[in-house]
């Protein structure tokens, strides 16, 4: 909404599928992203850290954005708040055990389901599951439907998808 800025860092041009797709637990799989990596990585700390100085709080996307947000909090001490979406709790080995850390270090842990919040623990999470607002979506009445599918070309019998976000295929 009004005031918040996104920034898409770049970190490897004109290539840039490690962080996008599946997600990057799952495109680490992928020996050519593995070339990505330490691109990644440096531009992600560089950006994270540069940025910081501009805003109040940092809110990382991934346990791993986590980390990098927190290496350098000491310079920055900005509040550090982690989202964890599933990909870096639902693992094993270094990732899961770098989001135990991110986790203990965060200032706030926002998960988007009860069973994420059940793997951090013992640390403190915050449900804040995906969500719509039904003040502004609501279901609408079937002469409504009806008009819109005319309106857009849809044959009456159609069903209709929409989704806003990220389709990962």
């Amino acid at each position: 909404e009004a005031g918040v800025v996104v920034y898409r860092l770049p970190y490897f041009p004109f290539i840039e599928s490690l962080a996008y797709g599946s997600g990057i637990p799952t495109n680490l799989k992928k020996k050519v992203n593995l070339l990505e990596l330490p691109f990644f990585v440096f531009f992600m700390t560089f950006w994270t850290t540069c940025l910081s100085f501009k805003y109040q709080v940092i809110h990382a996307q991934w346990s791993m954005s986590g980390f990098f947000s927190l290496l350098f909090c000491w310079l920055h001490r900005k509040p550090v708040v982690v989202t964890y979406r599933g990909s870096d709790l639902n693992t094993k080995g270094v990732l899961k055990f770098v989001s135990k850390i991110v986790s203990k270090k965060a200032n706030s842990n926002l998960c988007v389901s009860s069973s994420q919040s059940e793997l951090l623990k013992p640390q403190a999470s915050v449900l804040c599951p995906n969500l719509i607002d039904t003040t502004r979506f609501y279901k609408l009445k079937p002469e409504e439907k009806a008009s819109l599918k005319k309106q857009y070309g849809y044959n009456e019998n159609n069903k209709v998808l929409v989704y806003v976000g990220y389709l990962i295929p």
